[in-house]
Protein backbone atom coordinates (compact mmCIF):
# COMPACT_ATOMS: atom_id res chain seq x y z
CA UNK A 1 0.00 0.00 0.00
CA UNK A 2 2.84 2.35 0.94
CA UNK A 3 4.53 1.69 -2.40
CA UNK A 4 1.30 2.53 -4.26
CA UNK A 5 0.86 5.79 -2.33
CA UNK A 6 4.52 6.70 -2.99
CA UNK A 7 4.09 6.01 -6.71
CA UNK A 8 0.95 8.17 -6.81
CA UNK A 9 2.77 10.97 -4.98
CA UNK A 10 5.73 10.83 -7.37
CA UNK A 11 3.41 10.80 -10.38
CA UNK A 12 1.67 13.90 -9.06
CA UNK A 13 4.98 15.69 -8.55
CA UNK A 14 6.23 14.86 -12.01
CA UNK A 15 3.03 16.22 -13.51
CA UNK A 16 3.61 19.61 -11.85
CA UNK A 17 4.82 22.32 -14.25
CA UNK A 18 8.58 22.83 -14.14
CA UNK A 19 9.35 19.61 -12.26
CA UNK A 20 12.49 17.98 -13.64
CA UNK A 21 12.74 20.67 -16.34
CA UNK A 22 16.37 21.14 -17.25
CA UNK A 23 17.42 24.81 -17.46
CA UNK A 24 18.15 25.89 -21.05
CA UNK A 25 21.54 27.35 -20.10
CA UNK A 26 24.16 26.92 -17.42
CA UNK A 27 26.25 29.86 -16.18
CA UNK A 28 29.64 29.81 -14.47
CA UNK A 29 31.02 33.10 -13.11
CA UNK A 30 34.68 33.55 -12.15
CA UNK A 31 37.00 36.46 -11.32
CA UNK A 32 40.76 36.68 -11.75
CA UNK A 33 40.98 37.69 -8.08
CA UNK A 34 38.46 37.77 -5.24
CA UNK A 35 40.50 39.86 -2.79
CA UNK A 36 41.34 43.25 -4.21
CA UNK A 37 42.47 46.71 -3.24
CA UNK A 38 39.69 49.29 -3.18
CA UNK A 39 41.28 50.87 -6.26
CA UNK A 40 41.38 47.65 -8.32
CA UNK A 41 39.04 46.24 -10.95
CA UNK A 42 38.62 42.45 -11.07
CA UNK A 43 38.39 40.79 -14.47
CA UNK A 44 35.24 38.67 -14.61
CA UNK A 45 34.50 35.79 -16.96
CA UNK A 46 31.08 34.24 -17.46
CA UNK A 47 30.83 30.92 -19.29
CA UNK A 48 27.40 30.20 -20.74
CA UNK A 49 26.58 26.68 -21.95
CA UNK A 50 23.53 25.68 -23.97
CA UNK A 51 21.99 22.84 -21.94
CA UNK A 52 18.53 23.09 -23.51
CA UNK A 53 16.89 21.47 -26.51
CA UNK A 54 17.26 24.22 -29.14
CA UNK A 55 19.86 26.69 -30.35
CA UNK A 56 19.94 30.02 -28.50
CA UNK A 57 21.05 33.54 -29.38
CA UNK A 58 23.49 35.16 -26.93
CA UNK A 59 24.27 38.87 -26.92
CA UNK A 60 27.66 40.02 -25.64
CA UNK A 61 27.39 41.77 -22.28
CA UNK A 62 28.83 44.97 -23.80
CA UNK A 63 26.78 44.92 -27.03
CA UNK A 64 23.55 46.77 -27.76
CA UNK A 65 20.53 44.94 -26.37
CA UNK A 66 22.55 43.16 -23.69
CA UNK A 67 20.34 44.62 -20.95
CA UNK A 68 17.47 42.49 -22.32
CA UNK A 69 19.41 39.29 -21.54
CA UNK A 70 21.95 40.00 -18.81
CA UNK A 71 21.51 41.24 -15.23
CA UNK A 72 23.10 41.06 -11.78
CA UNK A 73 21.42 40.24 -8.49
CA UNK A 74 23.19 42.66 -6.12
CA UNK A 75 22.26 46.32 -5.70
CA UNK A 76 25.93 47.04 -4.94
CA UNK A 77 27.11 46.13 -8.44
CA UNK A 78 26.11 47.09 -11.96
CA UNK A 79 26.79 45.98 -15.51
CA UNK A 80 28.57 48.45 -17.77
CA UNK A 81 26.49 50.00 -20.54
CA UNK A 82 26.86 48.80 -24.12
CA UNK A 83 30.13 49.92 -25.71
CA UNK A 84 29.46 48.75 -29.26
CA UNK A 85 26.27 50.12 -30.73
CA UNK A 86 26.94 50.40 -34.46
CA UNK A 87 26.26 47.82 -37.16
CA UNK A 88 30.02 47.34 -37.68
CA UNK A 89 30.03 45.16 -34.54
CA UNK A 90 27.16 42.94 -35.66
CA UNK A 91 29.28 39.82 -36.24
CA UNK A 92 31.10 40.21 -32.93
CA UNK A 93 28.12 41.04 -30.72
CA UNK A 94 25.75 38.16 -31.46
CA UNK A 95 26.44 34.47 -31.02
CA UNK A 96 24.35 31.40 -31.80
CA UNK A 97 25.02 28.59 -29.36
CA UNK A 98 24.16 25.13 -30.63
CA UNK A 99 23.25 22.30 -28.27
CA UNK A 100 26.07 21.65 -25.83
CA UNK A 101 28.17 24.60 -27.01
CA UNK A 102 29.71 27.14 -24.62
CA UNK A 103 30.85 30.73 -24.94
CA UNK A 104 33.02 32.88 -22.65
CA UNK A 105 32.33 36.57 -22.19
CA UNK A 106 33.98 39.17 -19.95
CA UNK A 107 31.25 41.32 -18.40
CA UNK A 108 32.23 44.79 -17.21
CA UNK A 109 30.91 44.64 -13.66
CA UNK A 110 31.63 47.67 -11.52
CA UNK A 111 30.84 49.04 -8.05
CA UNK A 112 28.76 52.27 -8.06
CA UNK A 113 29.90 52.89 -4.47
CA UNK A 114 33.31 53.89 -5.80
CA UNK A 115 31.66 57.12 -6.94
CA UNK A 116 28.79 57.57 -4.47
CA UNK A 117 30.69 56.66 -1.28
CA UNK A 118 33.34 59.30 -0.37
CA UNK A 119 35.00 56.94 2.12
CA UNK A 120 35.37 54.05 -0.35
CA UNK A 121 39.17 54.29 -0.58
CA UNK A 122 39.79 55.39 3.03
CA UNK A 123 37.89 52.51 4.63
CA UNK A 124 37.47 48.83 3.88
CA UNK A 125 34.04 48.20 2.28
CA UNK A 126 31.99 45.19 3.29
CA UNK A 127 32.45 42.15 1.00
CA UNK A 128 30.18 42.01 -2.04
CA UNK A 129 28.53 38.74 -3.13
CA UNK A 130 27.04 38.72 -6.61
CA UNK A 131 25.65 36.51 -9.34
CA UNK A 132 25.08 37.20 -13.02
CA UNK A 133 21.83 36.16 -14.65
CA UNK A 134 20.71 35.37 -18.20
CA UNK A 135 17.24 35.47 -19.80
CA UNK A 136 16.40 33.59 -22.98
CA UNK A 137 13.75 36.23 -23.71
CA UNK A 138 13.20 39.63 -22.05
CA UNK A 139 10.16 38.32 -20.14
CA UNK A 140 11.68 34.99 -19.11
CA UNK A 141 12.71 34.19 -15.56
CA UNK A 142 16.49 34.69 -15.23
CA UNK A 143 18.84 31.75 -14.81
CA UNK A 144 21.58 32.54 -12.29
CA UNK A 145 25.25 31.73 -12.12
CA UNK A 146 27.14 30.57 -9.07
CA UNK A 147 27.79 33.33 -6.52
CA UNK A 148 31.24 34.85 -6.02
CA UNK A 149 32.33 37.12 -3.17
CA UNK A 150 34.72 40.05 -3.62
CA UNK A 151 36.63 41.19 -0.52
CA UNK A 152 38.51 44.46 -0.23
CA UNK A 153 41.71 45.86 1.25
CA UNK A 154 43.08 49.39 1.15
CA UNK A 155 45.76 50.28 -1.37
CA UNK A 156 47.40 52.46 1.28
CA UNK A 157 47.83 49.42 3.55
CA UNK A 158 50.14 47.62 1.14
CA UNK A 159 53.62 46.97 2.44
CA UNK A 160 56.26 49.25 0.93
CA UNK A 161 59.29 47.62 2.56
CA UNK A 162 59.63 45.24 -0.42
CA UNK A 163 59.10 47.86 -3.10
CA UNK A 164 61.37 47.07 -6.05
CA UNK A 165 63.42 49.40 -8.19
CA UNK A 166 62.99 48.87 -11.92
CA UNK A 167 64.25 50.02 -15.31
CA UNK A 168 61.53 51.80 -17.26
CA UNK A 169 61.86 50.73 -20.88
CA UNK A 170 58.42 51.87 -21.92
CA UNK A 171 58.08 53.97 -25.04
CA UNK A 172 55.60 56.80 -25.50
CA UNK A 173 51.85 56.37 -25.23
CA UNK A 174 51.26 55.59 -28.90
CA UNK A 175 54.08 53.09 -29.05
CA UNK A 176 54.08 49.38 -29.45
CA UNK A 177 51.82 47.61 -29.47
CA UNK A 178 48.88 49.21 -31.21
CA UNK A 179 45.57 48.49 -29.54
CA UNK A 180 44.26 46.52 -32.51
CA UNK A 181 46.62 43.64 -31.68
CA UNK A 182 46.06 43.32 -27.92
CA UNK A 183 44.36 40.07 -26.95
CA UNK A 184 40.99 40.59 -25.29
CA UNK A 185 40.94 44.38 -25.77
CA UNK A 186 39.64 44.80 -29.31
CA UNK A 187 36.89 42.48 -30.64
CA UNK A 188 38.57 42.05 -34.01
CA UNK A 189 42.16 41.68 -32.79
CA UNK A 190 44.45 41.45 -35.81
CA UNK A 191 47.50 39.21 -36.18
CA UNK A 192 49.91 39.03 -34.51
CA UNK A 193 48.01 38.71 -31.25
CA UNK A 194 49.84 40.15 -28.25
CA UNK A 195 49.11 39.26 -24.65
CA UNK A 196 47.97 42.21 -22.52
CA UNK A 197 50.12 40.98 -19.59
CA UNK A 198 53.70 39.94 -20.25
CA UNK A 199 56.36 38.09 -18.28
CA UNK A 200 59.53 37.61 -20.37
CA UNK A 201 62.35 35.80 -18.60
CA UNK A 202 64.82 34.74 -21.29
CA UNK A 203 66.60 36.11 -24.34
CA UNK A 204 64.87 33.81 -26.85
CA UNK A 205 61.37 34.89 -25.79
CA UNK A 206 62.47 38.53 -25.87
CA UNK A 207 63.80 38.16 -29.41
CA UNK A 208 60.47 36.64 -30.51
CA UNK A 209 58.71 39.54 -28.83
CA UNK A 210 60.85 42.06 -30.75
CA UNK A 211 60.24 40.29 -34.05
CA UNK A 212 56.51 40.37 -33.42
CA UNK A 213 56.71 44.11 -32.88
CA UNK A 214 58.47 44.66 -36.18
CA UNK A 215 55.84 42.50 -37.85
CA UNK A 216 52.98 44.77 -36.79
CA UNK A 217 51.67 46.23 -40.06
CA UNK A 218 51.55 50.02 -40.23
CA UNK A 219 48.37 51.89 -40.93
CA UNK A 220 48.08 54.41 -43.70
CA UNK A 221 47.94 57.85 -42.10
CA UNK A 222 45.39 59.32 -44.50
CA UNK A 223 43.13 62.02 -43.03
CA UNK A 224 40.73 61.99 -45.98
CA UNK A 225 40.29 58.22 -45.69
CA UNK A 226 39.90 58.45 -41.92
CA UNK A 227 37.22 61.13 -42.36
CA UNK A 228 35.27 59.08 -44.90
CA UNK A 229 35.39 55.93 -42.75
CA UNK A 230 34.25 57.95 -39.75
CA UNK A 231 31.33 59.47 -41.68
CA UNK A 232 30.01 56.01 -42.55
CA UNK A 233 29.33 55.00 -38.94
CA UNK A 234 29.55 58.06 -36.67
CA UNK A 235 26.39 58.86 -34.63
CA UNK A 236 24.64 55.72 -35.91
CA UNK A 237 23.90 54.69 -32.34
CA UNK A 238 22.66 58.06 -31.11
CA UNK A 239 19.02 57.87 -30.02
CA UNK A 240 16.74 59.85 -32.35
CA UNK A 241 19.54 60.41 -34.85
CA UNK A 242 20.92 57.06 -35.98
CA UNK A 243 17.79 56.08 -37.95
CA UNK A 244 17.48 59.44 -39.70
CA UNK A 245 20.29 60.02 -42.20
CA UNK A 246 19.53 63.74 -42.50
CA UNK A 247 20.06 64.14 -38.75
CA UNK A 248 22.95 61.68 -38.51
CA UNK A 249 25.17 63.36 -41.13
CA UNK A 250 25.47 66.77 -39.37
CA UNK A 251 26.15 64.95 -36.11
CA UNK A 252 28.78 62.78 -37.80
CA UNK A 253 30.41 65.76 -39.50
CA UNK A 254 30.91 67.57 -36.20
CA UNK A 255 32.42 64.45 -34.68
CA UNK A 256 34.60 63.37 -37.62
CA UNK A 257 36.02 66.85 -38.20
CA UNK A 258 37.68 66.48 -34.79
CA UNK A 259 38.34 62.74 -34.67
CA UNK A 260 39.94 62.29 -38.13
CA UNK A 261 42.91 64.65 -37.52
CA UNK A 262 43.36 63.11 -34.08
CA UNK A 263 43.46 59.62 -35.59
CA UNK A 264 46.04 60.69 -38.16
CA UNK A 265 48.18 62.30 -35.47
CA UNK A 266 48.09 59.08 -33.48
CA UNK A 267 48.85 57.06 -36.60
CA UNK A 268 51.90 59.17 -37.42
CA UNK A 269 53.17 58.92 -33.86
CA UNK A 270 52.64 55.18 -33.99
CA UNK A 271 54.61 54.81 -37.21
CA UNK A 272 57.47 56.88 -35.82
CA UNK A 273 57.40 54.78 -32.67
CA UNK A 274 57.71 51.52 -34.58
CA UNK A 275 61.09 52.67 -35.90
CA UNK A 276 62.50 52.79 -32.35
CA UNK A 277 64.33 49.83 -30.86
CA UNK A 278 63.79 48.52 -27.37
CA UNK A 279 66.97 48.26 -25.30
CA UNK A 280 68.86 44.99 -24.66
CA UNK A 281 68.12 43.23 -21.36
CA UNK A 282 70.43 41.01 -19.33
CA UNK A 283 68.09 38.14 -18.50
CA UNK A 284 70.60 36.53 -16.17
CA UNK A 285 69.74 39.31 -13.73
CA UNK A 286 66.47 40.79 -15.06
CA UNK A 287 62.85 39.88 -15.89
CA UNK A 288 60.70 41.92 -18.29
CA UNK A 289 57.13 42.76 -17.26
CA UNK A 290 54.45 44.43 -19.36
CA UNK A 291 50.87 45.42 -18.58
CA UNK A 292 48.79 46.99 -21.34
CA UNK A 293 46.58 49.83 -20.11
CA UNK A 294 44.36 52.26 -21.94
CA UNK A 295 43.54 55.46 -20.14
CA UNK A 296 40.25 57.29 -19.94
CA UNK A 297 39.46 60.87 -20.84
CA UNK A 298 42.16 63.11 -19.37
CA UNK A 299 44.82 60.42 -18.88
CA UNK A 300 48.22 62.11 -19.13
CA UNK A 301 50.45 59.19 -18.22
CA UNK A 302 50.95 56.07 -16.09
CA UNK A 303 52.61 55.48 -12.73
CA UNK A 304 54.29 52.10 -12.19
CA UNK A 305 55.07 50.34 -8.90
CA UNK A 306 56.35 46.82 -8.18
CA UNK A 307 56.24 44.95 -4.84
CA UNK A 308 57.84 41.67 -3.82
CA UNK A 309 56.32 39.46 -1.11
CA UNK A 310 58.76 36.69 -0.19
CA UNK A 311 56.31 35.09 2.25
CA UNK A 312 53.57 34.72 -0.37
CA UNK A 313 56.14 34.31 -3.18
CA UNK A 314 54.47 36.95 -5.34
CA UNK A 315 55.49 39.93 -7.45
CA UNK A 316 52.70 42.53 -7.75
CA UNK A 317 52.90 45.03 -10.60
CA UNK A 318 50.67 48.07 -10.07
CA UNK A 319 49.92 50.46 -12.94
CA UNK A 320 48.06 53.69 -12.17
CA UNK A 321 46.49 56.00 -14.74
CA UNK A 322 47.31 59.62 -13.97
CA UNK A 323 44.20 61.65 -14.80
CA UNK A 324 43.49 65.37 -14.71
CA UNK A 325 40.06 66.83 -15.45
CA UNK A 326 41.67 69.86 -17.06
CA UNK A 327 43.20 67.68 -19.76
CA UNK A 328 39.95 65.86 -20.51
CA UNK A 329 39.01 68.11 -23.41
CA UNK A 330 42.37 67.68 -25.17
CA UNK A 331 43.16 64.05 -24.37
CA UNK A 332 41.19 60.98 -25.40
CA UNK A 333 43.25 58.72 -23.17
CA UNK A 334 46.73 57.33 -23.71
CA UNK A 335 47.72 53.71 -24.00
CA UNK A 336 50.85 51.89 -22.99
CA UNK A 337 52.28 48.42 -22.55
CA UNK A 338 54.18 49.71 -19.47
CA UNK A 339 57.33 47.71 -20.15
CA UNK A 340 59.75 47.51 -17.21
CA UNK A 341 62.76 45.38 -16.27
CA UNK A 342 62.96 44.24 -12.64
CA UNK A 343 65.44 42.06 -10.68
CA UNK A 344 65.23 38.41 -11.78
CA UNK A 345 62.05 36.71 -10.53
CA UNK A 346 62.56 33.28 -8.89
CA UNK A 347 60.96 30.43 -10.83
CA UNK A 348 58.46 29.58 -8.06
CA UNK A 349 57.10 33.14 -7.72
CA UNK A 350 53.74 34.25 -9.15
CA UNK A 351 53.28 37.60 -10.92
CA UNK A 352 50.10 39.53 -10.07
CA UNK A 353 49.03 42.37 -12.34
CA UNK A 354 46.92 45.21 -10.96
CA UNK A 355 45.54 48.43 -12.43
CA UNK A 356 44.08 51.42 -10.64
CA UNK A 357 43.10 55.00 -11.43
CA UNK A 358 44.34 58.02 -9.49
Amino acid sequence: MKKILLAILMLGMISQPGFCNKPPVQLELTADKTEIFTTEFPVYTVRITNTGSTNIQVIDTDYKGADKQWLVDSSRVALGAASYIGDRWQSQGLHELKLGESYNDKPRIYFPERISNPSWNSSIPEPITLRIGFRITPDARPIWSNPITIRFKRYEDRSTKNKLEFQDINLDGYCYPVIFHIKGVFPRSEQPIIESQLVVDDEQTYEQFLKMRRGVPGRRCDEDKAYKECMKIACSGVVGVGNDEQKRLPCAENLCRVSAPREVKGCEAEQECLKKDLPPIDFTHKTLLGQFTQGDCGTTGFKREVFRDDKAKTITYFVSAINTIADCMKSSGGQSLNLIAIPKIPADYKVIFSYKTQ
